[in-house]
Parts: C-alpha cells; sequence; structure tokens
C-alpha cells in the first residue's frame, strides 16, 4: 500500500470546471499512542546511503511502505531531515561553505558542548572566526569545523524507530481510517 492511497479525494475549480484530486494537504499526525511503548519499536541506526525505501524492503517487505517509517519518525522534509549519504554531504558543505568548510565554526568542551558564542556563516561569506577560548595548550577545548558540525548533525540523524513488521497492518489501517474519517 503506497501512501497516496490512503489519502482522500477533494474537489477544486480551475478556470470554472471543478476537478477531483488526491487532497495531499490532507495530514494524519503520528500515532501517538505507539511513542512510549520501546516494545513496539527497535531503534535502527541508518548506514551510509540507506534509504526509507531500501529500510522498508527489509523490513516490511515491499519499499511501497518507506512512508511508514518517515511517519512513525515523523520526518516531513526528506531533504533535510533524513541523514545525507558521504557523496550528499559534501556537495552540501561545498555549496553551503565553499572553500570555507574547513574553517573553525566554535570550539567545544570535553562533553561537546559550544563553548562561546556560535559564529554563523552566511551566503556572502560575512563571519568572524571565533577565537579560542582554552588554555594555551588547548587542553580543555577543540575546534570544530563547518564541515565536522554538519556532519555531526547528519550523524545525529541516523538513529531512527522502525515499528515491528507484525504491526504494519493495524498502523495502516490506523493512518487510513485517521485520514478518512
Amino acid at each position: 500500500m503506497t501512501y497516496f492511497s490512503n489519502l482522500p479525494y477533494t474537489t477544486y475549480e480551475f478556470n470554472g470546471v471543478e476537478n477531483i484530486a488526491k487532497d495531499i494537504l490532507t495530514r494524519a499526525r503520528f500515532i501517538s499512542e505507539y511513542a512510549p511503548y520501546t516494545d513496539l519499536f527497535e531503534e535502527y541506526e541508518i548506514s551510509n546511503g540507506e534509504t526509507a525505501q531500501s529500510i522498508a524492503k527489509t523490513y516490511y517487505g515491499a519499499a511501497t511502505y518507506h512512508w511508514v517509517i518517515l511517519i512513525f519518525n515523523e520526518i516531513h522534509d526528506l531533504e533535510n531531515e533524513w541523514p545525507r549519504n558521504n557523496y550528499r554531504l559534501e556537495m552540501y558543505c561545498e555549496e553551503k561553505y565553499g572553500a570555507d568548510k574547513n574553517a573553525i565554526k566554535h570550539w567545544l568542551d570535553a562533553d561537546k558542548n559550544v563553548v562561546g558564542e556560535i559564529k554563523v556563516y552566511s551566503k556572502d561569506n560575512a563571519w568572524i572566526p571565533p577565537s579560542n577560548p582554552g588554555v594555551p595548550d588547548n587542553t580543555y577545548y577543540f575546534s570544530e569545523t563547518f564541515y565536522e558540525y554538519e556532519d555531526r548533525i547528519n550523524d545525529e540523524k541516523r538513529l531512527i524507530k522502525i515499528m515491528r513488521p507484525e504491526l504494519l497492518g493495524d498502523f495502516v489501517k490506523q493512518f487510513s481510517d485517521a485520514l478518512n474519517g
């Protein structure tokens, strides 16, 4: 079953003609009763290059259930909420930061907490390099480049929840019922 097959139809008028189409603006919120019950899902770490389709194929037997993984993890913007593969991350950083992608963004303490102010990079290359807040031998602090920062944020997106396959039918039915009233 595909995501769009669950959407209801709606009518709209265009140039005086009434049309019928899938209502892509209809949304069903994640069924919040599932969230607190850890025995209903397992944590999964997305490997480099894996897609929601490949994971759905592995767990649910069909790539068309990729939408279940996205909804279950409340991922609405695949481009920005799903981890980029290594090549896409490299291209993203190259486009966003250019030659400065390896410049220092900020300094971190041993627990990876940002120390001091984060210097924001803008498209017109107007940013101020942060100063090192550490002691001269830099024992307590270390720098994080723009690329390292984006890579860390990307890695944080890798941990998702996979609903147990035996619950798939119930989830799809509840989702369909929620959309179709």
